[in-house]
């Protein structure tokens, strides 16, 4: 049963209206929408949305992840993958998210949240954390996470991120680990992440960076880099001609640290930092000798950087 402290994060994405819990439902006072309880602590929010909007939209990037994570989930495979990200990325993405100054430490949101590998991690430091993502297979895994370590205080929403069912001003932190490059209008997310966030709050993008990097190596994963020219030849060779066939995380910019500073401050953000998004980096697709060459690059030079941190405060 969902707790009436969780429930007053929530209200319904299609009117605003209150939500009140009925049997494994939750049903808007305002336009009677109902939406699904489909596990401990977790809804299906996105039947209700705007599907139509959704699913030409966002159609690519949704197959591509939902596959992955049907795999994890029927072979096990999750646990593997929690365990890689904890050995690989815990302690350098957790410590980049505290260095940003938080007025409080009461509500963390991850978007895009795959399997909330950080989310269930940072629990501990929060009072409550949200997971919000747009396939169902992540978010069994991520029940099942949770569950894992006998972890309560979460909310899991199965949601479009441009239309996220949760109350304004009401999150202290925000992360997303690699999400909104996979929107063809990127402000649109940005505009929901700024409406949900409190006064001062934070919110911590990696994006690719368009640079060498991702006019290179990144093309094995149909990367469009996000600059005139550029990106409609890039969307013409793996859209047209590819057919999506390498477009492995679904449809996905680079951008210049110039355009996101450009749309963070004209959503309202009052302060926006870029730098590197200092982690671990897997080489793949590359020979074995080639891949120290490529590591040493990425760490030093900003023309190979592979992802950037945006952090920006409201």
């Amino acid at each position: 049963m969902i707790s009436d402290e969780l429930l007053s994060y929530l209200w319904c994405p299609l009117c605003k209206g209150v939500l009140k819990i009925k049997d494994k439902l939750l049903i808007c006072n305002r336009c009677r929408s109902s939406f699904r309880v489909i596990g401990d602590n977790t809804i299906d929010f996105l039947k209700s949305a705007n599907s139509k909007r959704w699913q030409n939209d966002k159609e690519i990037s949704f197959k591509s992840w939902d596959s992955i994570y049907k795999k994890w989930l029927v072979s096990n495979g999750w646990r593997e993958k929690w365990e890689e990200y904890k050995c690989l990325y815990l302690d350098d993405t957790v410590s980049q998210l505290f260095a940003c100054k938080l007025r409080d430490k009461k509500v963390f949101l991850e978007i895009g949240c795959g399997p909330c590998f950080l989310g269930c991690e940072l629990a501990k430091h929060f009072e409550i954390v949200i997971g919000v993502d747009f396939s169902r297979e992540a978010l069994k895994i991520a029940q099942r996470v949770f569950e894992n370590r006998k972890i309560s205080n979460f909310l899991l929403l199965c949601s479009d991120l441009t239309q996220m069912p949760i109350v304004s001003d009401r999150i202290d932190l925000i992360y997303g680990g690699g999400v909104i490059e996979h929107f063809r209008n990127p402000q649109t997310v940005i505009e929901e992440l700024y409406r949900v966030l409190r006064a001062d709050g934070v919110a911590f993008n990696t994006v690719p960076y368009l640079n060498l990097a991702s006019l290179t190596y990144r093309q094995y994963w149909g990367n469009i880099p996000n600059f005139p020219l550029m990106k409609q030849i890039a969307e013409f060779i793996h859209l047209k001609l590819l057919r999506a066939r390498h477009m492995r995380f679904g449809y996905e910019y680079s951008f210049t640290k110039t355009y996101l500073r450009r749309l963070h401050r004209k959503v309202g953000f009052s302060e926006v930092k870029i730098d590197r998004f200092n982690v671990a980096l897997k080489v793949e697709l590359l020979p074995r000798f080639c891949r120290y060459l490529v590591s040493y690059l990425s760490n030093r030079l900003p023309l190979f950087w592979p992802m950037i941190k945006v952090v920006a405060k409201k």
